[in-house]
């Protein structure tokens, strides 16, 4: 991804390997916020990477600039460090891009919960009741998102 002029300029102040940009270095308006340390931040080689989010397109957002080279992170480094396979194919525009990856929950951390979902599902037999009432929430309609479920609880919630 091609940055502006100035955001190389102040890329190129940040110490290589997990340096911070120096105070008083960057645009005028990181001297007027205390708090934002990690905006034009390199990673480290050997340390772990933050969470990466939809953000990482943008040096000045975090953490999201390489180790030792002046420059942003790719779609696809961002993409590695979500775990994503190198042979992985993302759809759209580059934003669209950096946003599947951001906002995605990473496919090895997804892995790992399904594989502790299924042990603990598998460790033990269920009972006729259990079985009884998997079977009617097959037959119940999926609802419409997230929201009207948390109502449904606390409706239930109410009458009881």
């Amino acid at each position: 991804m091609a940055h502006k002029r100035s955001t190389i300029e102040v890329i190129k102040k940040v110490p290589h390997d997990g340096g911070n940009l120096p105070q008083g270095e960057g645009p005028a308006c990181l001297a007027r916020v205390n708090g934002f340390s990690d905006v034009y931040g390199r990673l480290s080689w050997d340390k772990p990477a933050i969470t990466i989010t939809h953000y990482a397109r943008n040096p000045a957002s975090g953490r999201y600039t390489h180790p030792v080279q002046d420059r942003g992170l790719t779609a696809r480094e961002a993409a590695r460090l979500q775990s994503f396979p190198d042979g992985f194919q993302f759809e759209g525009k580059s934003d669209d891009i950096y946003r599947q990856i951001g906002e995605a929950v990473p496919p090895l951390l997804s892995c790992g919960v399904a594989v502790n979902v299924l042990i603990e599902y598998l460790s033990t037999e269920p009972t006729t009741t259990q079985l009884q009432t998997g079977m009617e929430t097959i037959e119940l309609p999926v609802s419409n998102s997230y929201s009207s479920v948390i109502a449904g609880i606390k409706n239930t919630r109410r009458r009881a």
